[in-house]
């Protein structure tokens, strides 16, 4: 359904952006950026908090044994990079096609976790890694104040792509290397929405910097990998139960089938949610 909608959106734009060099009137602009995006990552937030909070249980309940954790788990941010070409009709009116990178490295958040047993202590760690990449149409109107600066609104809709890639290691602190105890890969897509307001400051007649801040909507579901061969598996979001020590953990796996039985509840598929505020800055280039 989005590719059936979106797609059209795709050739008109590419039939204005061809003509736009042979039009008097329309300006041809290229756009690069960087900043972030402050997104929720609700499943994997709570999957990563569960498993310190299991880990902590766990060591709890083992007489002796000790338990700390460097990082501070706290919300995260997506480092974000992009590029934009920008067709301007009249000095006012624009419309464009963006692409882009959002990236999140959790483990540089969080940091690694240690449980102190009587006879050695074991560093465990986290890491897991979301990389999407945004393709998307948008709008925007100019309000000029004179050649020193000018404000704009944008809006704009698109596709996008995503990775999840996940690992849990261990080390003994006496070895060099940790080793993998876990290791999960897959993707998806979804659709984008975006929204903003920004401010241009000319430099000279073909460059121009420019600042922006708005809001980000995207979420990514049904995400897939491969368990080995040709297996394929779906990445779930669940939480399991451990009568041991009688705590419900928050896990996201890839499986090839969804949980199910009396250990499980809250089952259903896992989902990334880039939505957040974001700001960014970078140059704007005229040819």
């Amino acid at each position: 359904m989005r590719s059936s909608i979106l797609r059209p959106s795709f050739v008109v734009l590419a039939a204005l952006l061809a003509g736009a060099a042979e039009t008097p009137a329309v300006e041809l602009y290229l756009k690069a950026s960087g900043g972030f995006v402050r997104s929720r990552f609700g499943d994997i937030d709570q999957a990563r908090k569960d498993w310190s909070a299991g880990w902590q249980a766990f060591v709890g309940d083992s007489p002796g044994w000790g338990f700390e954790q460097t990082g501070r788990l706290r919300q995260s941010s997506c480092t974000s990079f992009g590029g934009e070409l920008l067709a301007k009709f009249g000095g006012r009116w624009g419309v464009g096609l963006g692409w882009g990178l959002l990236y999140s490295n959790f483990v540089d958040h969080d940091g690694p976790l240690y449980v102190q047993k009587p006879a050695a202590t074991i560093e465990y760690m986290f890491p897991t890694k979301i990389a999407a990449y945004p393709v998307y149409l948008f709008g925007e109107y100019s309000i000029i104040f004179g050649k020193a600066w000018e404000t704009y609104l944008r809006a704009g809709m698109g596709l996008v792509p995503a990775k999840y890639v996940h690992r849990e290691k261990f080390r003994h602190l006496k070895d060099e290397l940790p080793g993998v105890s876990l290791t999960e890969l897959a993707s998806a897509g979804g659709s984008l929405l975006l929204a903003g307001a920004g401010v241009r400051f000319p430099a000279d007649a073909a460059l121009s910097l420019f600042a922006e801040a708005g809001y980000v909507l995207a979420l990514v579901g049904s995400f897939e990998g491969n368990l080995g061969g040709e297996t394929r598996g779906r990445l779930y979001f669940f939480q399991e139960y451990d009568s041991a020590l009688d705590f419900w953990q928050t896990k996201i796996r890839l499986l090839a089938e969804e949980p199910a039985g009396l250990a499980y509840r809250a089952v259903r598929k896992a989902s990334i949610d880039f939505r957040g505020f974001s700001l960014r800055a970078g140059l704007m280039m005229a040819f």
